[in-house]
């Protein structure tokens, strides 16, 4: 038996933490007394708590090995064998940070990618056939002013230039 600091209450010693530089090689303060001030500081210091504790896993790279299993040593290695750079746009990030790119589906680490790059197969859901629309998208409307003329076709119901590949039905009269 042993009597908490806190609460004063005489409890088993199973009721109390094992602590080896303790009395009793117990922690002083019994579990559930330990547990409310751990409560009460966590909702008093909320936000503090949240930053430190991301800054600590961004700082050490645990957020890497916790969702990914990547140590701060293999993702060191990854970085060293893309020269530092994003490995579809092939430029140093303008953040300074790459991120790992892994398969939604499998979780496999496909390599290290800047913001911009890691952000858009993931906004296309990893779907190839959205990836090659994108790029045919592009292809037809690079040229500013054919896309503007495309719009302004759009909005008069007229036929687009043939060298755009882009038709547009006339509404019926």
């Amino acid at each position: 038996m042993k009597i908490c600091n806190i609460c004063d209450e005489e409890k088993l010693l199973e009721a109390f933490s094992v602590l080896k530089r303790g009395a009793m090689g117990r922690h002083p303060a019994c579990k559930a007394c330990r547990n409310a001030q751990s409560k009460s500081r966590y909702i008093a210091k909320r936000e503090e708590i949240i930053k430190s504790r991301r800054e600590w896993r961004k700082r050490t790279g645990a957020h890497r090995r916790l969702s990914y299993g990547v140590s701060p040593e293999q993702f060191e290695n990854m970085v060293l064998a893309q020269n530092g750079c994003c490995a579809i746009c092939a430029d140093f990030p303008s953040d300074g940070v790459l991120h790992l790119d892994h398969c939604h589906r499998t979780g496999e680490i496909r390599g290290l990618l800047c913001r911009n790059c890691n952000l858009a197969p993931g906004n296309m859901k990893d779907v190839i056939s959205r990836l090659s629309k994108a790029i045919e998208y592009l292809k037809v409307t690079i040229n500013c002013g054919e896309l503007a003329e495309l719009a302004k076709a759009l909005v008069l119901k007229t036929s687009v230039r043939k060298d755009l590949g882009v038709r547009i039905p006339h509404s019926p009269p």
